[in-house]
């Protein structure tokens, strides 16, 4: 079953995001700008590369009841996201969707649509990252909980778990934020990326 699509507006629009990763505490989060025309597989990319992940494991995107993923075996999986577009699944400002990455440590992200603005004539929309905050944990650290007690043992040079914890990642610092290296990966992504239907 396919979602009705969105309004053909928003082709020409660009759309401010606000990323947030569910259930930790500060938050971790992005602000974003990308074209409506993005198509799910390369908002995937964008979304890996804003927060940290390392595109490692399988991910989905939900609208309501309906979902997006990779090259899905069964329908029960879900839509196959390649060629959709964000923007024809928008329904306004103030929408909000989902998207899971690493179905075992279950990272859970809230992505709300903040602003939709018409595109400037002759004028290009670059991947932009506006903001943030906090580094996105370490890929296979074992999901929430497992990330708090990676940060316990890295802070505490006494805990049993300290050097081993160490050995894995090294130092780790959960309040890094580079936007600029973000900004400069996303320059790449978006010249290099494989080639879609945008």
């Amino acid at each position: 079953m396919s979602v009705t699509r969105g309004p053909t507006s928003y082709k020409n629009s660009y759309l401010t995001l606000h990323i947030t990763l569910d259930g930790i505490r500060p938050p971790i989060w992005r602000r974003v700008v990308v074209p409506a025309t993005i198509s799910l597989d390369l908002l995937h990319d964008m979304l890996n590369l804003v927060m940290g992940w390392e595109d490692y494991h399988l991910h989905e995107f939900l609208f309501g009841d309906f979902r997006y993923t990779e090259d899905p075996e069964e329908s029960e999986h879900g839509e196959d996201e390649n060629g959709v577009t964000l923007g024809s699944l928008i329904r306004g400002e103030g929408m909000k969707f989902k998207y899971f990455y690493d179905f075992g440590d279950d990272w859970q992200h809230t992505v709300k649509v903040e602003r939709i603005e018409n595109i400037p004539d002759d004028h290009k929309v670059r991947l932009t990252c506006l903001g943030g905050r906090r580094a996105c944990p370490p890929e296979d650290v074992g999901g929430i909980h497992g990330y708090t007690r990676y940060l316990q043992a890295l802070a505490d040079p006494k805990h049993s778990e300290h050097k081993n914890m160490l050995r894995w990642r090294g130092r780790f610092d959960p309040e890094a934020f580079d936007m600029e290296a973000i900004n400069g990966e996303l320059a790449k992504l978006t010249r290099w990326s494989r080639s879609r239907n945008r």
